[in-house]
């Protein structure tokens, strides 16, 4: 029997293939990939939390139909002498458990998009899935679990709605804060300097808070505060002849630049976990 061992990013971006079932072959989630699940919820995000609570629920649920194992590695039972620079537990878990049952004799697959487990993986003469890979696989197995199917459907599209709202709430922030920003002259006639100050620290407080709670949001809006930033140091006339390239412009082009900076590493921060920010990761190397 083929044993395919999923790896956390392979699950995320393809939760459907816990549906999948076989007499030829079974998936296999280890410990430490439950596990990695648990702690890709980070800085307390909402959405994150309630996204990788529903595909833990869904690895159960396949577990308690009999189309995914939940193991254990026997790490005991195996040494390895070689170093496990360059991959995290869940990987190192992965194939660990991989190589033990390779010694039993067993078929063994790493379904992983993992650049280093798979070069870990053919270093030990494991065979690999990656994503494609693994969805043709799957396709043409006609066995399919259809209520952990349709939950699978109904995650996926949990985590489309969630990146859009995410995206649409961070515009709409940038459009108020930059409305604010361009109207600041009447807002501060309105009061006084204490006023403005109170406003200002209780804004700061907002945001702060907005940030912790609506990470991609947040980072949204900052990408684009520092793109709308950038545009009105040129704005109207977008004529180099007409601008000054003084220390006080280029400072504040380089300022632009660092909130644009800023605000893509919380936009990749708020995706570490979901399908967007493995594609990022497998994509660009870019890790949440």
């Amino acid at each position: 029997m083929k044993e395919i061992i999923l790896d956390t990013n392979i699950i995320v971006r393809y939760p459907k293939v816990l549906s999948k079932k076989g007499k030829w072959f079974k998936f296999i989630i280890t410990g430490e990939v439950l596990r990695e699940l648990r702690n890709k919820v980070a800085h307390n995000n909402i959405g994150r939390l309630s996204f990788n609570n529903d595909i833990i629920s869904l690895i159960y649920d396949a577990s308690e139909r009999q189309s995914v194992e939940l193991v254990l590695t026997p790490s005991d039972q195996i040494s390895i002498s070689q170093n496990f620079e360059k991959i995290s537990g869940a990987d190192i878990d992965i194939l660990l458990y991989g190589l033990y049952r390779k010694k039993k004799g067993g078929d063994i697959v790493i379904a992983t998009q993992d650049k280093e487990l798979i070069k870990r993986a053919k270093e030990n003469n494991i065979n690999t899935f990656d994503l494609d890979e693994l969805i043709e696989f799957s396709v043409s197995q006609k066995e399919d679990e259809q209520n952990i199917s349709k939950e699978a459907e109904r995650i996926e599209q949990k985590d489309r709605k969630f990146l859009y709202s995410e995206v649409a709430v961070g515009v709409i922030a940038s459009v108020i804060v930059n409305l604010l920003i361009n109207n600041k002259e009447a807002l501060v006639n309105t009061i006084n300097v204490w006023g403005t100050i109170t406003l200002a620290i209780g804004f700061g407080f907002g945001l702060f808070y907005f940030r912790e709670k609506w990470r991609l949001s947040y980072g949204v809006l900052e990408f684009l505060v520092g793109v709308v930033t950038i545009i009105g140091l040129f704005y109207p006339s977008f004529d180099y002849d007409k601008v000054n390239f003084s220390l006080d412009f280029n400072f504040k082009i380089l300022g632009g630049l660092y909130i644009m900076v800023r605000g893509q590493d919380n936009i990749i921060k708020g995706l570490k976990g979901r399908k967007a920010g493995y594609w990022i990761e497998q994509k660009l190397g870019i890790k949440g």
